[in-house]
């Protein structure tokens, strides 16, 4: 079998594009639990949409986050530590949601869109801020690897 050059559907797909996929995926679900109403979909959007979450984020804290705590921007870190923040905020707010048990209730509700607003923004400052640092910071080849290295931390991840 003989080795070729990867053509651009075969690219390696680097860290931040997969990231961009994941957050559209999150935002999508938390959409979904917004616009019904029904107790039972709701229920099953919210057990999907929290094991992507949690997955999500404790990968993302290892291969995005770490490195750039590590390196050598002083307000790149800051917004990762700020990240890092703003991921225990959310799970905590996970945690309150995952105990109720009428997920058709208007307390579930209100909880459910503060945490898509919470996502929401902390997903757009994310895309704007540390993207723009890690692609300073980081060459593609690094970034790649950062995306490798975010398959495997999800993989380890108990959700």
């Amino acid at each position: 079998m003989a080795l070729h050059p990867l053509t651009a559907s075969e690219k390696v797909m680097e860290i931040l594009e997969k990231l961009h996929q994941e957050h559209e995926e999150v935002k999508g679900l938390l959409a979904k639990m917004c616009d019904t109403e029904d107790a039972r979909t709701r229920s099953e959007l919210f057990s999907e949409f929290k094991t992507a979450l949690v997955k999500h984020a404790r990968a993302e804290e290892k291969a995005l986050y770490d490195p750039i705590i590590k390196s050598e921007g002083k307000d790149a870190a800051m917004d990762a530590r700020e990240g890092y923040v703003e991921h225990e905020v959310a799970d905590k707010l996970v945690e309150k949601l995952s105990r109720a048990r009428n997920k058709g209730s208007e307390e579930w509700t209100a909880g459910i869109m503060v945490l898509k607003e919470i996502l929401e923004h902390h997903i757009e400052e994310e895309e704007d801020e540390m993207f723009s640092s890690a692609r300073e910071q980081f060459d593609d080849g690094e970034r790649e690897k950062m995306e490798e290295k975010f398959e495997k931390e999800k993989s380890k991840v108990k959700a």
